[in-house]
């Protein structure tokens, strides 16, 4: 948290900024379908709370970056919209972790999995 409120805070809010421009962007490329009255990406099928507070919490990491990118100084309202973006970025990627548990592990090589049950760690 400190590395926010050195001078480097507006580096924080360009990389938020570009994130939740290209998540926000691959939402939209997603293929959805009529659920609940609403348009929600196949692959949310039955977690439309959770596919909500992943769009807002994009568009407040959007909103509060581009904020923080407007005022462009050192003041601390800028540092506060930076650290709320990335607050809000942390909270959408966890309820996207939430949503899609078994993807994460996918990502690890089997022999990482196997070494981390060895061990005695739950996964």
């Amino acid at each position: 948290m400190a590395i926010l409120f050195s001078t480097n805070h507006l580096s924080f809010a360009r990389l938020n900024f570009h994130a939740s421009y290209g998540f926000g962007f691959l939402a939209y490329l997603l293929s959805s379908q009529n659920t609940e009255g609403a348009l929600i990406p196949a692959s949310f099928t039955g977690k439309v709370t959770e596919f909500r507070i992943i769009v807002i919490a994009i568009i407040m990491t959007f909103v509060t970056a581009y904020s923080a990118l407007v005022i462009g100084d050192n003041s601390t309202i800028a540092r506060s919209c930076t650290i709320c973006s990335v607050i809000t970025m942390v909270l959408g990627l966890s309820a996207l972790f939430y949503v899609f548990p078994p993807y994460l592990f996918r990502i690890l090589d089997s022999a990482c999995i196997e070494a981390v049950i060895q061990c005695n760690y739950v996964v």
